[in-house]
């Protein structure tokens, strides 16, 4: 694939971007990412399978095997690499995507996931660990059960992704579904989240749920939002970048 800057990963009219966004090293499913693209555009140039609009793949990240993923996917002419990105550039890069599509089994906390749905984009990926956590499945992406630790049948990948590739009226409700899902994740509910699972260990001091404001429902939370409405102010939500991505991920992990 060609090297192009992320402005230039965009969709054109009518094309679906799918998108890989993690170092680029074997742990993270490298292996099954590269055979399922790999199908995936074999299928499609052989008109095996029907249906599919236009899309490219564009993969953002470095890492020591991404010379080993590009010999994997050179052939394609639908595939991009962006290289490391960061900050704007990674913003822009995700607001391009339609598709997350990361086929790892060994995240602990799997931040690109949640600023892939906070940027509105539904995902595929496995159905494994904390992923449960994050991914409703058939609601804000697809999660791949049944996968290999290493790179065997893929099948399941490629008929997730098909199966969102033909249906843009899914990816639409999944997209809406995936950034809703974010709101409200902040560093100020995981570090609530935390205080809550330490106090709970302290001999002779129990926790008043009803207390804190981190807690969805409870008195405090219930009297800040009437304050908030009585001044006319919106509460803050999380959703969108690395900050509420983050604690989001660790609040799933906790």
């Amino acid at each position: 694939g060609d090297d192009v800057d992320a402005a230039d990963a965009g969709t054109e009219d009518g094309e679906v971007v799918i998108l890989w966004v993690a170092r680029i090293v074997r742990e993270k499913g490298l292996g099954s990412f590269a055979k399922t693209i790999t199908e995936l555009l074999a299928a499609k140039a052989e008109g095996s399978i029907a249906g599919l609009p236009p899309f490219r793949v564009v993969v953002a990240g470095d890492g020591p095997d991404l010379p080993w993923l590009r010999r994997q996917l050179e052939r394609f002419p639908e595939v991009k690499f962006l290289g490391h990105t960061g900050g704007d550039r990674l913003s822009r890069t995700y607001a391009a995507g339609d598709i997350f599509f990361f086929p790892s089994r060994t995240e602990v906390i799997p931040n690109n996931l949640i600023e892939s749905m906070a940027s509105g984009l539904a995902v595929v990926t496995d159905d494994v660990g904390v992923n449960r956590a994050i991914v409703k499945d058939g609601v804000t992406g697809i999660l791949v059960g049944g996968t290999d630790a290493l790179p065997g049948d893929v099948t399941a990948y490629v008929d997730a992704l098909v199966s969102l590739l033909r249906d843009p009226d899914r990816r639409k409700r999944m997209s809406k579904a995936a950034r809703k899902s974010t709101h409200g994740l902040t560093w100020e509910r995981t570090f609530g989240s935390l205080r809550r699972s330490y106090d709970r260990c302290r001999p002779g001091r129990p926790y008043a749920r009803h207390l804190d404001p981190n807690v969805p429902g409870s008195k405090a939370a219930s009297e800040l939002a009437a304050r908030d409405a009585a001044y006319g102010d919106d509460a803050v939500e999380g959703g969108g970048g690395g900050g509420a991505a983050s604690a989001a991920a660790a609040e799933a992990a906790a």
